[in-house]
């Protein structure tokens, strides 16, 4: 037999012998080589035009048609996707990829006139047989858009040209423009549409070059944009959550600007540096004390009015938000025009709350429980909103928890008392119509009036209806309405026309720009980035086999078949144990995985379509099972986190960890 030629022992603390053939170890250096070369060539790389951001969270998916989540539409919407018709800062509808619009005089009838000569980036054509897919998918049964129930409205799609399209509604439905504008209205591609999740292929100034995972992802632009071309050529959004990571990440340069700041307390230091230029704005974040009005004490009116009447804005915004926020009194976002100024309907008038609590026989030390989810804005101002009930004589028990928690307590189960989150979906007065949404609110008298809304054709009749469903809100004080968050950004001072906050929290990039500009200025990639496209295979598989070889002969020289079959034996228990163990970990652990990958904005329907698909609504038996099988066939799974196989992330990592 031909040898592998000398051998040399590596002898470690504990003096267990492991023996590694020398041409095995020069075939070794020779991958990591490999690997640290492609890493040092990305990072050397000098490139003009480019941009990082910072943004808090990382997506769920990429692709907004398919959840909730803010943090989707942040990276992907407006850049790589785009819908029909588009949300202004102000509210307007715009046209988009459609060019104009007529809607008939019953308001059940649209007409949509296509632009010309515009192709997804996989090079399909956009026209008016996408349009229709798009639709048809939001609302099919199955459907995981979380306007589900909004896109159900629609009766029939029907393709009148290959640049005209018309959808007729079940009902009339005046807030169906809104919701085309939405990144749930984006339209994707046939051919592209089941992968966009991970690979998303749209039609706007940019398109996707990679995801790392826990990290960033990368867009490039896409030259042949049917619209104004971007001067920008790549922007790469780097998930930073930490809000003292941010200020720091921004001081020391590693990313140009920050769309949505976390930390208005470092706001002040940013603005006196001349290197940052600061945004500030409104969001469509509307925060709230949100109060349990299926649970006493909060079915009493009285009650709910007291709390309101405790709650100091004004001190609240300038201690919890460092003076930035504007003090609400209705669930509506102060972008639209629409919006009334309801804040005073409950002024601060501690004497007039201490009395409404009396007269509904609430003792002065009655204990209530805040329960607080991770984000800095609810733990800043729960502790100040403690110390403000604590004033009319309700003692608060703060409750922090994660958001699995949460969503499991909180938003699904509905157990607690009171909570502080934001509402961040634009016009989403709707869901206090719903039966069983977490603040257990009902009343005929604002059904009737979110009906009288959605059937008016009028825009002025609209609009007077939006402001009657405001005021029934502020009246019956549902919840206590705090402050529209606000909405920070912080950029190089060097970087133009770059940011508006709009309600769809996209981040438009079409017309940023960099100014006197540093001709040195690197802007590098990282290696996993690059890694991860296509190179990672081939050197996975390598590595692999490399490893297995020097396996086998480690193996064939120091155990015998017996020996082998008796560790083989104990590692399947092992693994089998262990599997139990990790699958009941899963299980006992809160929250629902649906929930958190689609958000709370999301629409019931679309929520179970997720935990069919899942296998979420099987047997505790079944589902286990059926994972111990996809293991023995190397299948591991999908992701909770990412919706991707969980092979893959584990190649991702791989990459970093073999080296």
């Amino acid at each position: 037999m031909k040898s592998l030629g000398p051998v040399e022992p590596i002898v470690t603390q504990c003096d267990f012998r492991i023996i590694v053939p020398k041409h095995l170890r020069i075939l070794l250096l020779v991958f990591a080589g490999l690997i640290f070369s492609v890493h040092g060539t990305s990072c050397a790389s000098t490139t003009e035009n480019q941009l990082k951001l910072g943004v808090q969270l990382e997506p769920p998916g990429l692709d907004p048609t398919m959840g909730a989540a803010a943090s989707i539409r942040e990276v992907a919407f407006q850049t790589i996707f785009e819908s029909l018709v588009q949300l202004g800062p102000d509210g307007q509808i715009l046209p988009q990829l459609a060019r104009d619009w007529t809607i008939s005089a019953d308001g059940l009838h649209y007409l949509f006139r296509l632009r010309h000569g515009i192709r997804f980036h996989d090079g399909s054509a956009f026209d008016a047989s996408s349009v229709k897919f798009s639709l048809e998918r939001a609302r099919s049964p199955n459907s995981k858009n979380a306007q589900t129930q909004a896109f159900g409205l629609i009766e029939d799609v029907r393709i009148k040209a290959s640049d005209e399209i018309e959808i007729v509604l079940k009902r009339r439905f005046s807030g169906f423009l809104p919701v085309l504008a939405y990144g749930d209205g984006a339209m994707v591609s046939p051919t592209s549409a089941d992968a966009n999740n991970n690979n998303p292929v749209g039609t706007g100034p940019f398109r996707f070059d990679y995801w790392r995972r826990g990290d960033s992802v990368r867009l490039v632009r896409q030259n042949n944009y049917w619209g104004q071309t971007p001067q920008i050529e790549a922007v790469t959004f780097k998930f930073i959550s930490d809000p003292q990571a941010a200020f720091n990440a921004l001081q020391a340069g590693d990313i140009d600007g920050f769309a949505g700041f976390p930390a208005p307390e470092m706001i002040q230091r940013l603005s006196d540096n001349p290197g940052f230029s600061v945004y500030t704005g409104e969001a469509t974040g509307k925060a709230i004390l949100a109060l349990n009005n299926a649970r006493a004490p909060f079915q009493d009116l009285r009650v709910r009015q007291a709390i309101s009447h405790a709650v100091n804005r004004s001190e609240l915004i300038s201690g919890a938000m460092f003076g930035f926020g504007r003090p609400i009194g209705s669930h509506y976002g102060t972008m639209d025009e629409a919006y009334i100024d309801l804040s005073n309907t409950y002024p601060f008038d501690p004497e007039r709350a201490r009395r409404l609590l009396g007269d509904a026989g609430i003792m002065p030390g009655r204990i209530l429980h805040l329960a607080l989810p991770p984000p800095s804005y609810a733990r800043r101002t729960g502790e100040v909103i403690a110390q403000q009930l604590g004033r009319i004589g309700i003692s608060v028990k703060i409750e922090q928890m994660e958001w699995a928690v949460w969503l499991d307590q909180v938003f699904t189960r509905h157990d607690f008392d009171m909570t502080i989150v934001a509402h961040v979906e634009p016009m989403d007065y709707d869901i206090y119509g719903r039966s069983n949404y977490y603040f257990g609110y009902h009343s005929d008298n604002f059904n009737h009036a979110l009906v009288r809304v959605d059937q008016s054709v009028d825009p002025g009749e609209r609009r007077a209806g939006l402001q009657d469903i405001q005021t029934i809100l502020a009246r019956d004080a549902v919840n206590v309405f705090l402050f529209q968050l606000p909405a920070l950004g912080v950029f190089r001072s060097d970087i133009k026309d770059i940011w508006a906050p709009t309600p769809t929290r996209a981040i438009n990039l079409t017309q940023a720009r960099f100014d006197h500009r540093s001709a040195a200025r690197n802007f590098s990639e990282t290696a996993s980035g690059k890694i991860g496209g296509s190179l990672s295979q081939p050197v996975i598989w390598m590595i692999a086999v490399a490893a297995m070889l020097g396996a086998g002969n480690f193996l064939r020289r120091y155990f015998t078949m017996r020996q082998l079959a008796d560790r083989l034996g104990v590692l399947l228990l092992t693994l089998l144990g262990a599997s139990v163990v990790i699958f009941a970990l899963v299980q006992l652990a809160p929250g629902d995985p649906a929930r958190q990958m689609l958000g709370i904005g999301a629409d019931p329907s679309a929520i179970q379509a997720l935990r069919r698909d899942l296998g979420l609504d099987q047997p505790v038996f079944g589902r286990f099972f059926s994972w111990i099988a996809g293991m023995v066939i190397g299948d591991f799974g999908t992701s909770y986190a990412y919706r991707v196989p969980v092979l893959e992330l584990v190649g991702e990592r791989l990459l970093l960890s073999l080296p």
